[in-house]
């Protein structure tokens, strides 16, 4: 009996020391199981990080290109942010050169189809619209009842300088009940980067234009 006395004694001492040896596991395991959770929530965050860039990547790398005369758009891949631009600028040009030169023998469409020319361009533009006004261009084509169409032959863009540099090679179709007749139609310029409007939606501006062979064929 005092055997059992004291063996129950000695277990009544050792019980403290047991609930601290209970409550250092229960830390560790808790520690365990923070630094776990703490570990799957950077992983995850990763994760959504890199589909997040990856979508936005997706996505900056498209780009519209708008035919201003038909409005049509088609959607371009682009591994740059500028790589498309060559396309851009091409459409941009083809779009000029449709405006500024499709002309019927009416002021009022006249001033429509050159109005939308103008907000492709800058200063250098208007000189030359200006200077087929002062030519009374616009006059002869109503008096005559001469109709005007462009055909684009080729596009050249140089987009490793900036200003982007282009050579545009085209004719002027001159039409009349009698005759028709064909005009060189080629330039070269400069091009800027301008904010994207409705009115010039590939954002860019055709600077120093000049006119280097306007002959007749």
């Amino acid at each position: 009996m005092e055997k059992q006395k004291i063996t129950k004694e000695k277990e009544r001492d050792y019980q403290p020391f047991n609930s601290l040896n209970n409550v250092d596991t229960f830390v560790k395991k808790a520690g365990l199981f923070a630094r776990t959770i703490a570990l799957i929530s950077i992983v995850a965050t990763a994760i959504v990080s890199l589909y997040a860039l990856k979508s936005i990547k997706e996505v900056t790398n498209k780009v519209y290109v708008v035919n201003s005369v038909s409005g049509d758009s088609q959607l371009g891949e682009a591994s740059g942010i500028y790589e498309n631009r060559e396309v851009e600028i091409k459409d941009h040009i083809r779009d000029f050169y449709n405006y500024f030169l499709t002309l019927d023998p009416n002021q009022q469409q006249i001033d429509k189809t050159t109005e939308k020319a103008l907000n492709l361009g800058g200063e250098s533009v208007k000189k030359l619209f200006n200077t087929y006004l002062e030519a009374r261009l616009y006059n002869s084509l109503i008096q005559n009842n001469i109709q005007m169409r462009p055909e684009v032959d080729s596009i050249f863009v140089d987009c490793s300088v900036y200003p982007y540099k282009c050579w545009a090679y085209g004719k002027q179709i001159l039409t009349r009940k009698s005759n028709t007749k064909k005009k060189w139609f080629n330039f070269q310029c400069n091009l800027m980067n301008i904010k994207r409007t409705d009115l010039n939606p590939h954002g860019l501006m055709i600077e120093n234009i000049e006119v280097k062979n306007n002959r007749e064929i």
